[in-house]
């Protein structure tokens, strides 16, 4: 392995590393590069600037392959210089290829830049600062890539009751100041490692990694929510009717090849959430219902009586 990196010297100035989801470097299997001595680095962060933290855990959530271009390498290493870094996996390991180049380019590195702050605006909700769909879709992916594939997702889809009879009595500032308080409840109530989105007008989705046992996260999170719904008293409050859908991890990855398939296919099972909502709605509002797919998992045909 040393002679064969010791050859590929003559022509590359690449860096090759085996890392875990935290960005921990396990092994260094290939490096190229001159003076680019990283033997004693526990860390990927530390290759690179400051500045390129969050671009650096971007790669690194991407469930599918990642690349960054542009990438600064963190001049106490010695050289002056970015990288173009692509991120992958493979089977249950996760890889960095880095690789570097003669000229700055400092044009295409500040275009490239700022393509990426545009990405992250990209990602959130302007009114809420939830995420919005894209980056709903971005968030699951790495949940799922680094999950166990015989683990379940649950996803919570929360449609508000009356939005639209809030706005047209006290206005759209009224509207907009129910939708921060729903959101404000979603946050706080969640776990940090949840994930909530604005995924339309007046619905949102939470979606949480089911702990294993007998009892859903979700949906103890769900009658949660509503208590905290139901709480409020002002003019603004509005309650909502949820959904509560839980489907394995492995059955999505079988329908998912591409980002593409990925996003269909969670779609598909955000529907299924959805059409939980309709239900409550239908039985009163202010209330949650569960999908069937939900009751095949649990065994609480209890729940459906609800």
């Amino acid at each position: 392995m040393k002679e064969c990196a010791s050859i590929l010297s003559l022509f590359t100035s690449d860096v090759l590393l085996r890392i875990d989801k935290e960005g921990n470097i396990l092994e260094i299997l290939l490096n190229t590069q001159k003076g680019f001595d990283i033997s004693g680095i526990t860390s990927i962060y530390k290759l690179f600037s400051s500045e390129e933290k969050v671009r650096v855990k971007r790669a690194i959530a991407m469930g599918f392959n990642s690349k960054k271009k542009f990438m600064e390498i963190n001049e106490n290493l010695g050289i002056d210089q970015y990288v173009d870094v692509d991120v992958a996996q493979y089977k249950k390991d996760i890889y960095m290829f880095i690789r570097f180049f003669v000229s700055n380019r400092q044009k295409e590195v500040e275009y490239e830049r700022y393509v990426e702050s545009l990405l992250n605006l990209s990602e959130k909700d302007p009114l809420t600062q939830a995420y919005n769909r894209h980056g709903l879709f971005e968030k699951v992916r790495k949940l799922i890539s680094f999950s166990d594939p015989e683990k379940k997702i649950g996803i919570i889809f929360v449609d508000l009751d009356n939005l639209k009879k809030i706005n047209d009595t006290h206005g759209h500032k009224a509207g907009d100041k129910a939708l921060l308080s729903i959101t404000k409840i979603l946050v706080s109530t969640v776990r940090q490692r949840d994930i909530v989105a604005r995924i339309g007008g007046d619905e949102f989705a939470v979606v949480v990694e089911e702990m294993s046992g007998s009892q859903s996260t979700a949906y103890g999170l769900s009658e949660r929510l509503v208590k905290e719904f139901r709480k409020q008293k002002t003019k603004d409050s509005v309650t909502a009717s949820l959904g509560i859908h839980v489907f394995k991890i492995a059955d999505l990855l079988a329908n998912s090849k591409n980002p593409e398939e990925f996003e269909k296919a969670f779609s598909n099972e955000v529907a299924k959430a959805d059409n939980a909502t309709y239900e409550a709605k239908q039985a009163g509002k202010n209330q949650s219902k569960v999908t069937p797919e939900f009751l095949e998992y649990y065994k609480a045909k209890s729940i459906a009586s609800k």
